[in-house]
């Protein structure tokens, strides 16, 4: 991705306008504004709305933004399952959605979909490749529960939506879904009508028996082993990021002190 215009200016511009608003300064780092001016093509008006979606979500009442200490009884459990993991290998970035052992019992999709949301900031305020090199996400099937499909209420869908593509500034490159059945067509048709259509152009489907294809779009040595590749476990990276999220429950906690303290004054609600 090449970037245009003069970085620095355009990084003062939105400082300057940031200053103007009641937002909670205190998470806005500059390579934090730099990659919502990146994801957003240095696009001033483009910048500012989706900083203002984001900021006015954490301090409203979205379940997507409560109780994100990874530490904490509510997402403790989804992380120990390394539903949500990661790896940054070579300047390449992959996400890794995987439902294997999970217990709906015990994980929400709320909870899980919540996890990927502070993984993503995580990227946002420590990674200054994220909206460069933009991300590959792979979400692994096997014994996805179906159970599940019970919790995608239109509201859920609609708040989704709206938090990925109005709130922040994604850069997916690639969804690779592994390990489908039959079932993950049905639920992926639920989700099909709200996504971009460059974005379901960039998903492809993999059965059990076709997974090495994985190797053809992912560098061997990004690819975790479990998929043919030369990386690292997903058992590995699951205690890397847990790892990760823990380090980092100090950063989580004061955001969310953040977000309160603005509360103190009502803010804009959207519709979804």
């Amino acid at each position: 991705m090449e970037e245009s215009g003069d970085n620095e200016s355009s990084l003062m511009l939105i400082k300057e306008w940031v200053a103007t608003q009641s937002f909670p300064d205190e998470v806005l780092t500059d390579l934090h504004l730099l990659n919502f001016l990146r994801g957003c093509k240095f696009d001033q008006l483009k910048t500012r709305d989706k900083l203002t979606h984001y900021l006015q979500l954490r301090s409203s009442k979205s379940e997507f933004f409560h109780d994100r200490d990874p530490c904490g009884e509510s997402l403790r459990e989804a992380i120990s399952r390394g539903i949500m993991i990661s790896s940054t290998i070579e300047n390449f970035e992959i996400v890794i959605v995987r439902w294997k052992y999970c217990d709906i019992k015990k994980v929400s999709l709320i909870n899980a979909s919540k996890l990927g949301f502070m993984l993503f900031d995580v990227f946002m305020n420590e990674s200054p490749t994220c909206m460069i090199n933009g991300h590959t996400v792979i979400i692994d099937c096997e014994n996805l529960p179906l159970g599940y499909a019970l919790q995608l209420s239109p509201r859920f869908i609609r708040e989704l939506k709206h938090v990925v593509f109005k709130a922040y500034p994604t850069r997916i490159k690639a969804i690779h879904v592994v390990n489908c059945f039959p079932g993950v067509g049905t639920m992926f048709n639920i989700f099909k009508p709200i996504l971009p259509v460059k974005i379901v152009s960039r998903i492809h489907f993999y059965k059990a028996s076709s997974i090495s294809e994985l190797r053809a779009h992912i560098p061997p040595s990004v690819l975790p082993k479990d998929y043919g590749g030369e990386g690292e476990t997903l058992d590995t990276l699951r205690d890397v990021t847990r790892s990760m999220f823990e380090e980092r429950r100090s950063w989580f906690l004061k955001e969310l002190s953040d977000a309160r303290r603005q509360r103190k004054s009502p803010p804009q609600q959207f519709e979804w």
